[in-house]
């Protein structure tokens, strides 16, 4: 079971890991684009800060989310903080247009807030990498109890590279009972942000404990018939 529920959590890849934690932290921060920084001229104002001006648009910030002092600790402190709150939509809101210099003839700007909380570019990826170093932990979790009773389970590199750092801060428990008895019993508690609370994670949990169910359910009717068991693997065959 265990086995089976590593193999259903993502992310499938380290690629794909990567990818999905920048996607996910887009949502909620924003860095600079190139060459557009606060070396520029900007205007700031009680609430509201204009950060700078393009061809086609003047873009500026809300003064409380324009946080591109903080570190990448703080950034990544402030993408968890974002994560608990109402999704903020588009990362730019268009407001409407302006002239060029008061001049219809030299064409408009559209006059833009950046609706993210705006870091520096360093403290985004280095937020992006502390972010990225958990992921893949519930997986590890899940296959560090599987591989304590099927050390030869196979487990992706990249993964169980990760298993040391889940035994250390506790994202898995393991209690038997009663072992060798009726009366035996294996607990397993894996700990993880989602695990409750995203439905598409508990839907595949909830597919993995029906496949081991069926599977033991099947298992056992062939033991009932005289076939052999064999422990390492879970194997079940029958004697030629």
């Amino acid at each position: 079971l265990a086995g089976r529920m590593g193999d259903a959590a993502g992310p499938t890849t380290y690629n794909s890991a990567t990818k999905r934690v920048e996607k996910e932290m887009k949502k909620h921060l924003a860095f600079l684009p190139q060459g557009m920084n606060l070396n520029q001229p900007s205007e700031s104002h009680a609430e509201f800060t204009w950060l700078y001006a393009s061809p086609k648009a003047l873009v500026g910030i809300n003064n409380e989310d324009n946080q591109q002092g903080v570190s990448g600790e703080e950034a990544l402190s402030l993408f968890r903080s974002g994560q608990k709150l109402t999704p903020r939509g588009c990362t730019y809101e268009d407001f409407g247009r302006r002239t060029k210099n008061g001049e219809p003839s030299k064409g408009f700007q559209h006059v833009v807030r950046i609706n993210r909380v705006l870091v520096s570019k360093s403290a985004f990826k280095q937020a992006q990498r502390l972010a990225g170093e958990k992921a893949g932990q519930l997986r590890a979790a899940c296959y560090a109890v599987a591989k304590k009773y099927v050390p030869s389970k196979s487990v992706p590199a990249w993964i169980e590279k990760k298993i040391p750092t889940v035994e250390v801060n506790g994202k898995w428990k393991l209690q038997e009972g009663g072992m060798g008895t009726p009366a035996a019993f294996i607990e397993m508690t894996i700990k993880s942000t989602g695990v409750v609370s995203n439905d598409r994670l508990a839907e595949k949990f909830q597919g993995a404990i029906k496949a081991s169910q069926k599977s033991i359910e099947a298992k056992l009717k062939q033991l009932a018939k005289g076939a052999k068991y064999v422990w390492e693997t879970g194997a079940v065959y029958f004697e030629k």
